[in-house]
């Protein structure tokens, strides 16, 4: 345990909640939070502000929130702080209530001014023998890293005492996804997983997809931010050299998504994907992003290019023709020149849901996606963790006799590459959006 670590208090001692902070959508007090007679708490380590997948997952904890579980959201710092995080939350209107007794949110920073910091008052406040459950969504870096060694080592001493089990959650495969990766963070992530009673990741290759209609049953504010990201990255190209080529090409991941994309959203009167024909603009345009001589491209770029040509069969004139096609399709269904490649990184993406020189390009895709409310997005990864701590959640609700949750939606019989934590891969039943209206519906005051 850290230095900068306080250590736990007496079992026994009163609340440390004596002092009242102001932190995204307002204050936490030991009077406004009260977690007595509840069996469950989860406790979410998120860092919204990215690509929208944490607001969707917190807009889904609400629903739980709202049925009687107790939910405390902590947002991590880095490229963003805590506080520009949760009042991120805020503008997009997926932040818990200010008068909520069953969701609160500050900063990871902030951890010890909850009834985290207390064993006691934890172990006092929850029914029985309680349930701690950690979802784990961020990645973990510099002093963060101590409050989470810190939360870890509370809910360890609290689950050595026999007051609390505690299951963990992570998106991603342990140890390699970001979240939980070598380096920074992994220290405490391992010590919150290798003390959970059940510890579980997600398979981060399969995943619930975003759509206009799952996207706003969880708010506008998720439907705008979800939209915006998703215009980009399908719009928007990655920088012109050898690393990212491959993706316009047949078997590509842009190629494929943009394909995906055409066939779900086209009209009937256009023409279908095989008969796509590119103009003398858009071929133009392919050839400048393809040519090895582009000022973005470098030597080391160029030789990984061609390694990847070799392993999806393509040549490079399949990634001209390729890309030419791609930018037709854009003509096709939103109108935008054909002639001009955009890039992802492009600054003008930038609040473009809101307004700005991209304003244009983002309405007219998320109105014709609109008229196709359910065709698919862009993968929604900490929602599907989501729906397996859901899952969870209701087959401890249930008896034995019952169906399994988790095992209709996920495939859990992997082997585990580490012996304490399990993969559970979503095997595409139910739609974000059903999972949502579940959530929704569901009675969780007994849980």
């Amino acid at each position: 345990m850290s230095s900068n670590t306080p250590p736990p208090p007496p079992v026994n001692s009163a609340t440390t909640l004596d002092k009242e902070i102001t932190v995204g959508c307002g204050h936490i007090t030991p009077e406004k939070f009260d977690i007595k007679d509840t069996h469950t708490l989860i406790i979410v380590i998120e860092d919204p502000g990215e690509e929208c997948d944490d607001e969707a997952n917190k807009a889904m904890m609400n629903r739980l929130a709202k049925g009687g579980i107790k939910v405390i959201y902590l947002a991590v710092n880095g490229d963003k702080t805590s506080r520009e995080r949760l009042a991120h939350c805020d503008d997009m209107k997926v932040s818990p209530p200010q008068d909520s007794r069953h969701a609160k949110q500050v900063g990871l920073e902030d951890w010890d001014t909850t009834c985290l910091m207390n064993i006691g008052d934890l172990a006092n406040n929850l029914d029985k023998k309680g349930r701690v459950v950690v979802q784990h969504n961020a990645p973990v870096f510099g002093e963060d890293e101590d409050h989470v060694e810190g939360l870890a080592y509370h809910l360890e001493q609290a689950k050595r005492r026999g007051y609390i089990d505690f299951v963990y959650f992570t998106q991603g495969t342990f140890g390699k996804c970001v979240n939980s990766a070598d380096g920074k963070g992994k220290t405490a992530a391992s010590r919150l997983k290798r003390k959970a009673k059940d510890a579980f990741y997600t398979d981060s290759t399969k995943n619930m997809m975003f759509s206009y209609n799952s996207a706003k049953a969880l708010g506008e504010g998720v439907l705008r931010v979800s939209g915006l990201v998703f215009v980009q990255n399908t719009l928007g190209r990655a920088p012109a050299h050898g690393f990212c080529r491959h993706l316009v090409g047949p078997r590509g991941a842009n190629y494929n998504s943009t394909k995906s994309m055409y066939m779900n959203a086209k009209k009937d009167t256009d023409p279908e994907w095989d008969a796509i024909k590119p103009s003398p603009k858009a071929i133009a345009a392919a050839e400048a992003y393809c040519d090895p001589k582009n000022p973005e491209n470098f030597a080391k770029a160029e030789e990984f290019s061609a390694s990847k040509r070799e392993m999806l069969k393509q040549t490079c004139q399949d990634q001209i023709d390729g890309l030419a096609k791609m930018l037709q399709a854009f003509n096709v269904l939103f109108g935008i020149d054909e002639g001009t490649v955009l890039y992802s990184s492009d600054k003008r993406w930038e609040n473009a849901d809101k307004g700005g020189e991209f304003y244009g390009i983002y309405k007219a895709v998320l109105d014709a996606m609109k008229d196709k409310p359910d065709a698919e997005w862009s993968p929604a990864y900490d929602p599907t963790c989501a729906a397996l701590v859901y899952a969870y959640l209701c087959d401890e609700k249930e008896s034995a006799s019952k169906k399994s949750k988790v095992a209709e939606w996920f495939d859990v019989s992997k082997k585990p590459e580490e012996d304490d934590i399990f993969p559970a891969t979503w095997k595409g039943v139910a739609t974000l959006g059903e999972v949502t209206k579940e959530m929704t519906d569901g009675e969780f005051e007994s849980i």
